[in-house]
């Protein structure tokens, strides 16, 4: 019940009140309905004496409350307040009136309020008159936050407490009020509202913008007006009018950009300009700051940041306490647009000046990235690139490419000519990045400079600078397949490089030692992998565990597969003491685990595995070291008939190869796809592939080579071609055993005794197979043996008499059985029909944990992995369970006893 027809009846009776100050706020037609909050508060009036709607200026609360109210169906009344009403007598006498706009039998009390006015006698006689009422009704106190007047709240304080059985009071302000309510709060008789209830949500913002403002606009600017509008309703309003001017072919996120004019003004005159001068001095000054710590506005403002910071957050002017500990506040998005916008235009030194101030700050507390973001901000580019210089690297070794990349890309063009340290690590993010083609580039405006000015520079300096051109190039090198040139730049690197740069020296090792293996000369390569050809100095702890995922490579290479697993498992349980630092070594750790996992058939987790390091390697791990993980993702999803699945593994593998134009890794990848066709049973794009070969195909000495030609063999041998097989594998057999490539070799003579075995030469075959089981026995390789089929299987079913081999052999037999059952089993879910996969070992139990109420964060900390990598297992089990969501993936799996 609403009483806008009293406001003449209350002119006649009080001439020299403002009647427009009891005028309610009228109900626009198809106005946006805020139907959740307004249950809410529709719920609240049943029981509570008082309501406190705090928000800043353009949150709705006028909107929200009277929206509310016209559905309520009691009566109500409604103040406009001010500063003159700080008043005692004006105020009671504005709060008396309006009360008589429900209840006109109500004596005014003027004259007692005049008498008393700074006691609380006069209340009784309105206190009493109040308790008479039985129906209820509400009073709105609208822009409370103009009283400041302490003997209005201590007045009104004991008013509300007298808890009328009928009043619904209704306090909507700006600011936080200093009234003392823990009455109330204790007897649940207050209900708070505050921004974060106001705010709009990304739905509202949705339904705000396509039906109420009859826009059509699209999810992207949808999300992106909710992140910037930080759920604000009016600048939401805004830029909504704003579209509205534009064709729909126009609407764009770019349109949102400080300065706009409606917005602007909103600020200008609602929020900025009515504060006080020196809050509004604070305001631009610390405007620069995205974490506004009271120390440092010290620094920037030049007072007292903390008495300003909790000033503002009580008057809710678009401030926010970001933690509990009151140290760290932030402007709301827009306000800081806003502000900034206003600085550099009103206060142009004061912007610069700022910056500087905050740079200098952040430096002192070794907090670079800010330090360096500030100091690009402030224009005072030699200090931005000495910082960018001494940070750079810090910020690559930890995975922060892009950062680094976007500072240096802040720096103009011409002045990285005169800046060989920027350069070169511009180089390294190109690099990291896969952007091969533009790396020299920036290795040549280093090369130019040294050449002139080296001398401006220690000796130090200019030898790490030009061993560090010399390391990138040698990786640039070996990802081309030019080894004999990464050989070179990689042993050039190491005469310059002084001996306390052992991170750098590490790599320049690495690549000398892979290069040198590829290129054939395996014991170089085996020595400087495992040498401690390594400076006097200590190594850091990242570049020694580096070099151990090297070593552990090289020892599966050379088929050492147990003293690898010991050496990979000892570095996991080093790295996992600090997750962060160590993440590159986790994730080069992960998949070497992940290839000897598959080769000992343990399939499960050797997938999780390999993902697992993919996960963690994408964002550290140039191209090349992830390529192996997908041909080994590829090679599980082969064995498991997955074979789009393995597609998708060499798909992502090739996208990789086009982006770094990795070409020499092509054929790898070609001879991959041709041995999945195999398996599929596409024997003619095999023999297509063969033709391609030339018959005098020389035999590299190298791995890549010697898998072409192995496959080649396979194909022979398939083709019933078995003498021709034989005469190739003979060579290759050679070349393994002189490259030490014993995993490789083991296949090459299993191959042999194939080919002997269809030849007829049963005899021959098995002494072979003997021989090659008595050499795989102690790595215990598994897979070796199952990839070539059941042809091996028959082979170890007619072994005579094996010596020291029986239960080895027992084990093989049994591994076969199990990839046959495999391939035919079918799990039928709780409808009887079959799902596609069955879970891992680790897909269980992170299954185990949901069902326990564990979420991903927790897991994450139980199982010592990513939280990333969680999410991606717990996608895995909803698509093979094919659930919606958790809880239906429990019941599910309980239905499946699969969490029995």
């Amino acid at each position: 019940m609403f009483t806008e027809g009293i406001v003449d009846t209350m002119n006649e009776a009080h001439p020299l009140l403002l009647t427009g100050k009891f005028r309610i706020p009228q109900s626009i037609p198809g106005a946006f309905r805020r139907d959740l909050l307004e249950t809410r508060l529709l719920k609240t009036l049943d029981y509570i004496s008082l309501c406190l709607v705090t928000a800043p200026a353009g949150f709705g609360k006028s909107t929200v409350v009277s929206q509310s109210l016209r559905q309520w169906g009691h009566p109500i009344a409604w103040l406009q307040l001010d500063q003159d009403d700080n008043d005692p007598v004006q105020f009671w006498t504005y709060f008396i009136a309006a009360l008589r706009m429900i209840h006109a039998d109500m004596p005014s009390y003027a004259p007692s309020i005049m008498s008393s006015p700074d006691s609380n006698e006069p209340l009784i006689k309105v206190v009493n008159f109040l308790e008479t009422i039985k129906e209820p009704f509400a009073l709105v106190l609208d822009d409370f936050h103009h009283i400041v007047s302490e003997v209005v709240y201590r007045q009104l304080e004991w008013f509300i407490n007298r808890e009328l059985p009928s009043l619904r009071l209704i306090l909507l302000s700006r600011n936080e009020n200093p009234l003392n309510l823990a009455r109330l709060q204790v007897r649940h008789h207050l209900e708070t509202i505050d921004v974060e209830s106001l705010r709009f949500t990304s739905n509202e913002v949705r339904t705000f913008l396509k039906q109420t403002m009859a826009l059509d606009v699209d999810n992207t600017l949808v999300n992106h007006l909710s992140r910037l509008s930080e759920g604000w309703p009016v600048a939401l309003h805004l830029m909504a009018l704003r579209l509205r001017h534009q064709s729909k072919e126009r609407f764009s996120i770019e349109q949102f950009t400080f300065p706009d004019a409606n917005i602007t003004h909103y600020f200008d005159e609602e929020i900025f300009d009515p504060l006080s001068c020196d809050v509004q001095d604070f305001l631009l000054r610390t405007s620069i700051l995205r974490d506004i710590q009271p120390d440092l506005c010290r620094t920037v403002a030049g007072v007292d940041g903390q008495y300003f910071l909790e000033q503002l957050t009580r008057n809710q002017s678009f401030v926010t306490r970001m933690d509990n500990s009151g140290n760290h506040y932030r402007y709301h998005s827009l306000f800081t647009e806003y502000l900034e916008a206003r600085l550099k235009r009103d206060h142009p030194d004061w912007f610069q000046t700022a910056h500087r101030q905050a740079a200098a700050y952040f430096q002192q507390h070794n907090m670079m990235e800010p330090a360096v973001e500030h100091a690009i901000a402030s224009g005072d580019l030699t200090n931005a690139e000495t910082l960018i210089s001494d940070t750079a690297w810090n910020f690559i070794s930890l995975g922060r490419r892009d950062t680094v990349r976007t500072w240096i890309e802040s720096v103009p063009a011409e002045r990285l000519e005169h800046n060989p340290r920027l350069s070169v690590h511009y180089a390294w993010v190109l690099y990291l990045q896969g952007h091969f083609d533009r790396v020299e580039h920036y290795l040549l405006l280093a090369d130019h400079w040294l050449s002139y000015k080296a001398q401006l520079l220690s000796k130090h300096d200019s030898q790490v600078l030009n061993g560090e051109i010399h390391i990138i190039r040698a990786l640039l090198a070996h990802l081309s397949g030019n080894l004999k040139s990464a050989i070179e730049h990689a042993q050039q690197a190491l005469q310059l490089l002084p001996e306390d740069q052992t991170f750098m020296r590490g790599c320049a090792l690495g690549n000398l030692g892979y290069s040198q293996w590829l290129d054939g000369d395996t014991n170089s390569g085996q020595l400087t992998i495992e040498s401690d050809f390594l400076p006097p100095h200590p190594l850091d702890e990242l570049t020694r565990l580096i070099f151990q995922c090297n070593q552990a490579n090289m020892l599966i290479l050379i088929g050492h597969l147990h003293e690898a697993a010991q050496l990979l498992r000892n570095i996991l349980a080093i790295a996992q003491t600090d997750p962060k630092a160590y993440q590159i070594v986790t994730a080069m750790a992960y998949f070497g685990i992940g290839v000897l996992e598959f080769a000992w058939n343990k399939l499960d987790q050797a997938a999780e595995h390999v993902r697992e390091g993919l996960l963690l390697g994408q964002p550290w791990i140039y191209l090349n070291g992830l390529l192996p993980a997908y041909l080994t993702l590829a090679g599980i999803e082969k064995i498991r008939q997955h074979y789009q699945a393995a597609d998708q593994a060499l798909s992502e593998m090739e996208s990789h190869i086009q982006a770094g134009g990795l070409t020499h890794m092509r054929e790898l990848l070609e001879i991959n796809r041709i041995r999945l066709k195999m398996t599929r049973g596409d024997v003619k794009s095999a023999r297509r592939w063969v033709l391609r070969l030339q018959n005098d195909d020389p035999i590299g000495p190298n791995s890549t080579a010697i898998w072409r030609h192995i496959t080649h063999a396979e194909i022979l041998i398939v083709q019933n071609q078995a003498e021709q097989a034989l005469e190739l594998l003979r060579r290759l057999n050679a070349l393994c055993g002189l490259l030490s490539l014993e995993w490789m070799r083991l296949d090459v003579q299993l191959l042999q005794s194939i080919a002997h075995w269809n030849l007829g030469q049963q005899e021959t075959a098995l002494t072979l197979l003997q021989e090659i089981l008595v050499r795989a026995e102690p790595e215990s390789h598994i897979r070796l043996f199952l990839d070539r089929g059941s042809v091996v299987e028959n082979m170890l079913r007619h072994l005579h008499s094996p010596i020291d081999s029986v239960g080895y052999i027992s084990d093989l037999l049994e591994a076969f059985e199990d990839d046959t059952r495999r391939s035919g089993e079918i799990i039928l879910d709780m409808n009887g029909a079959p799902i596609a996969e069955k879970l891992s070992s680790r897909e269980l139990e992170i299954l185990k944990l949901i069902a326990q109420g564990a979420t991903n964060k927790d897991i994450a900390e139980k199982l010592i992995i990513a939280e990333g990598t969680v999410k991606t297992h717990v996608k895995h089990i909803l698509n093979k369970l094919d659930a919606q969501n958790r809880t239906d993936a429990i019941a599910k799996a309980r239905a499946l006893s699969l969490l029995d």
